[in-house]
């Protein structure tokens, strides 16, 4: 089913309620995968989180959050730092569009 924005909106706006909880199921099951191994944050351990959600001026919720990593290193204005901090973001964030068909576990 493919619908446009504004279809979409008016679906969101004629039963904010029973979206909102739907909204609210969704977030709570992709929480439910992010614990190691397999989660967003390989074997990194998640100590906490922060999020905030809000709703788009159409009715669209989206979260706004923090993650708290165990052993993630400290960014200070040193370059050193800056070097550790980009090569652990670039180990935990990927830029790769998954083919079904190439990768078992996606598909």
């Amino acid at each position: 089913m493919n619908l446009t924005s504004s279809e979409i909106a008016r679906l969101i706006q004629s039963d904010a309620p029973t979206y909102a909880r739907y909204f609210d199921r969704r977030f709570r099951q992709l929480k439910s995968t992010w614990k190691p191994p397999y989660g967003p944050f390989g074997n990194m351990e998640l100590l906490d989180y922060y999020y905030r959600i809000e709703f788009q001026a159409r009715g669209s919720p989206h979260v706004h959050m923090l993650v708290w990593i165990k052993d993630a290193p400290i960014y200070t204005p040193e370059p050193d730092d800056e070097v550790d901090v980009c090569k652990f973001i670039d180990s935990i964030i990927s830029c790769k569009i998954y083919d079904a068909e190439e990768d078992t576990l996606m598909g």
